[in-house]
Formats: structure tokens, C-alpha cells, sequence
């Protein structure tokens, strides 16, 4: 009830872009490290896409990036992520994880039927730091672009370890941007998709499953300099990476160009 409480404290109703108080939704995921909007993306339209994703899927498009190979992230390709990450030409180690990427920029072919929910979610994100809404929203734009991608945390112990975007607050800073808030799109259903694990955020040295009070379509907007992940994903299960199960989520984090 403590953790209901406190999501429902962070949570904004979405009607439009434009009736949204952008400067509330800041100060409250600086105060609080999350905030919520409810409602962004239709359910039914989560559904659709997801439909084409499951019958798209083919393990057998799982493939790894090489240390040479960052300008994958601007394609249409699958990533199958398993260890111990580390940031793109350097040898500096970051934070664990088993879990898939589909990067599908909305520059490349529309092969999810996701592009309008991407584009939407980029123009909330400009809003979010004060920039042009159509800045990086077809494009790559001022040494950055928007990396649209789907996150899959399979069945049987998909996760994310805890971690700072520092990657991400770079590339805030290369594009002159005055704030890191990273908005998340939920795509699944705790307790019907996935039964247990899933997002966690830090605050006040406690973790948050907000996944727990949130919907398909709602969006999580948590604060980049805060310690976030994925909690084990139905880690009582046996390892299944061969089908689009367990937990998803959409971003459209700004990376550098390649």
C-alpha cells in the first residue's frame, strides 16, 4: 500500500501534449526520481504492435554488437545482450544484464508498426527537455539521434543490474541539454504478461517496483542520475529465448551518431 501510495503521488493523467504541465512532471521526478503518465499510448494500439512483433520474432536474428560495430544502433537490428556491458570504444565495464534489444530507428523500415507510438513518445521527450518537439523526430540532429527500441527481458530471469545512465547523461551534455529524465514506455502487464520482477527505481535507499501499479501504454519518466534496472523477470521459470515473452518496454533515449 506504501508503494501504491507513492505512485499514485508521482502520477499524471494524460489527456494531450499539450494540456500536460511539463515544468510539475520535472520537479517531481527530480524530487521523487519517477514520475508516471497514465494513459500515453492506447492499449489496444501496445497490442497491435505487439501482435506483429510476436509473429516477426526469429531467434535466430539475435546477434552481438562488436566493439566496432556501434553504427548498428542506427539499423534495424535484434541484440541479443548477455554479461557484463561495456560503453561503446572504451574498455570501462558497466552493468549486467540478459535481455534483447530491437533497435528500430524511425529513419530505417516501420517493421513493428511502431514509428507513430516512437514519434509520439520523441516529441513528449523534447518537451520534457525544453527543446524543439521535432528535434531528432525523423532524423539524426545535431551529432545525436533518437535510438528508438524496444527492451525484451525474457522469461526465466531477464533483468538489468542496478546502474546510472552516464552514457546517457553525456550525451545530454554533447547536445547542450540541460536536464537527464528518461521517459519509458510500459508494454507489458505485471501479473498478466510476466508474474514477478520486473522495473525498479531507487529513492530514499529503497527500491520501487512501479511496474507493480502500472498499465500497458502508461509511461515511467525516471531520473538518469538515479540508481534504476529490471528485477529478475519470472526467475522461478526455465530460460525461454525463443519467443517475445517476459517483460518489454519502449525508449527513445537520444545516442550520439555514429
Amino acid at each position: 500500500m506504501q508503494d501504491q501510495k507513492f505512485i499514485d503521488n508521482v502520477s499524471f493523467d494524460f489527456s494531450n501534449l499539450d494540456r500536460l504541465n511539463i515544468g510539475q512532471i520535472k520537479k517531481c521526478c527530480e524530487d521523487y526520481n519517477l514520475a508516471v503518465i497514465k494513459n500515453f499510448i492506447s492499449r489496444d494500439q501496445i497490442e497491435e504492435s505487439k501482435k506483429t512483433i510476436k509473429s516477426t520474432f526469429s531467434k535466430n536474428f539475435d546477434s552481438i554488437r562488436k566493439d566496432d560495430e556501434y553504427h548498428k544502433v542506427t539499423e534495424n537490428f535484434q541484440r541479443l545482450c548477455v554479461g557484463i556491458s561495456r560503453s561503446p570504444g572504451t574498455d570501462q565495464m558497466s552493468t549486467p544484464r540478459l535481455m534483447r534489444v530491437f533497435y528500430n530507428p524511425v529513419f530505417r523500415e516501420d517493421v513493428f508498426s511502431l514509428h507513430d507510438i516512437y514519434k509520439k513518445l520523441i516529441i513528449f521527450r523534447n518537451k520534457l527537455y525544453g527543446v524543439n518537439e521535432n528535434f531528432c523526430l525523423n532524423e539524426p540532429e545535431g551529432g545525436v539521434f533518437s535510438c528508438s527500441r524496444i527492451h525484451q527481458y525474457p522469461t526465466g530471469g531477464g533483468f538489468l543490474g542496478l546502474h546510472e545512465d552516464h552514457n546517457g547523461v553525456r550525451t545530454s551534455k554533447h547536445a547542450d541539454l540541460k536536464t537527464f529524465m528518461s521517459p519509458l514506455l510500459i508494454v507489458d502487464e505485471k501479473g498478466k504478461d510476466f508474474k514477478s520482477g520486473g522495473g525498479v527505481i531507487s529513492y530514499n535507499n529503497k527500491l520501487i517496483f512501479y511496474e507493480d501499479y502500472l498499465k500497458p501504454g502508461d509511461i515511467a519518466i525516471y531520473n538518469g542520475k538515479t540508481q534504476h534496472g529490471v528485477y529478475n523477470v519470472d526467475e522461478d521459470k526455465k530460460l525461454d529465448l525463443t519467443s517475445f515473452n517476459g517483460r518489454s518496454s519502449i525508449l527513445v533515449s537520444l545516442f550520439k551518431s555514429p
